[in-house]
């Protein structure tokens, strides 16, 4: 089913001074629904980070608006899987109002308040990022698709991640700056990080909380393969801005197949993602046997060899993308692995093994083949 359901609030701040500079504190909050739970995105500038919290001015008028336990906190942001994984908003970020005792003190005797200073500006656009887990293709499904629509591929951005699961945040960091993970986001990132490196009482000019999702293909959840089910319009638009991501992408990785690359790309391999963790194929042998048997029999057939890979095995980015721009035939199942479709060269063809009950959520992956 198509999840539609959207909505934005602009709140908009008296001014306040940041390191000799005056600026006007605003704040864009939205929600879409999705799979498997809707999420929350924030744009705000001149905007601190404090304490693990984005510290704004009094909101007490535009309090009522916002559906919060505590009138003093607003949710900015909160990961469409946070809620599934954590139930507990444990990945949610909220802003703290200055209407605390704190900011009191601050007032003086006065009562009125003094501008907030902060040690240094940071003027390069600014992302807060809860992830669901480091695996790749999470990474390019829910971070890299929404942040290239954001940047619009002109600029880069400083990334700060954070992971819920305390046993990944403690090695984050030291993923993040490790191959894949580095050369993948390289074209977006001017500086990454994790959440806990954020300057404390910094001034932000542009600060983002977790990733607008609106333009995304997955958060559509629609079905591409069913042209009834939506306008035309909306598929060539989805198309239309995916197509630009995968030329971006491409084009930064130097694909083969890619804009920027005049070599003849042979799209002749049938290869096999195998899994070794979960859902494995308790038959992926014999099935890969029959693939060697078959390929090369028919004459005029454009496959001509068969390869099988563990893309966990392959930490270098080059290697796992070498394995996808020659492919013709893509098999894999039903899991993130399948996400690297991104990388196939036009044309190419996904066979998706979904296992059984699970059918009705094999468009995470058609549509992105599709797109």
């Amino acid at each position: 089913a198509a999840h539609k359901k959207m909505w934005w609030w602009l709140l908009v701040m008296r001014t306040t001074a940041a390191a000799r500079r005056e600026c006007s504190t605003s704040v864009e909050v939205g929600f879409r629904d999705s799979v498997p739970n809707g999420q929350t995105w924030s744009r705000l500038r001149c905007a601190r980070w404090v304490r693990g919290a984005v510290g704004l001015e009094d909101t007490s008028v535009f309090r009522t608006a916002f559906e919060e336990p505590s009138r003093s906190r607003l949710l900015l942001g909160a990961s469409k899987w946070g809620l599934f994984y954590h139930g507990d908003k444990t990945d949610a970020i909220y802003g703290d109002t200055t209407t605390t005792p704190a900011a009191a003190a601050r007032a003086g005797e006065s009562g009125e308040e003094r501008p907030l200073r902060c040690s240094n500006v940071v003027d390069e656009p600014t992302f807060v990022v809860n992830i669901l887990t480091w695996q790749v293709g999470h990474l390019l499904v829910d971070v890299l698709e929404p942040l290239f629509y954001e940047l619009k591929g002109e600029r880069k951005a400083a990334l700060y991640f954070h992971v819920a699961a305390p046993e990944e945040q403690r090695v984050l960091k030291w993923k993040l700056q490790r191959p894949p993970f580095d050369d993948l986001l390289k074209p977006f990132a001017s500086k990454v990080a994790t959440r806990d490196d954020l300057p404390e009482d910094a001034c932000f000019s542009e600060l983002f909380v977790d990733l607008d999702i609106s333009r995304s293909y997955y958060a559509l959840a629609l079905d591409y393969g069913h042209l009834s089910n939506f306008p035309d319009r909306e598929r060539r638009a989805s198309q239309k801005r995916y197509a630009a991501f995968r030329r971006f992408f491409a084009d930064a990785l130097d694909l083969r197949w890619s804009t920027k690359n005049t070599t003849t790309n042979t799209m002749d391999t049938l290869l096999f993602v195998e899994r070794t963790s979960s859902r494995k194929l308790t038959n992926f042998q014999d099935l890969v046997q029959a693939a060697h048997d078959v390929v090369g029999m028919e004459k005029n057939s454009s496959l001509k060899q068969s390869a099988v890979v563990r893309l966990e095995e392959l930490e270098d980015l080059k290697a796992q993308v070498a394995f996808f721009e020659s492919t013709a035939v893509l098999v894999t199942q039903y899991g993130t692995a399948a996400h690297n479709v991104l990388f196939l060269p036009p044309g190419a063809v996904l066979v998706l093994l979904v296992q059984p009950g699970w059918c009705d959520y094999a468009w995470a992956f058609a549509n992105q083949a599709l797109l």
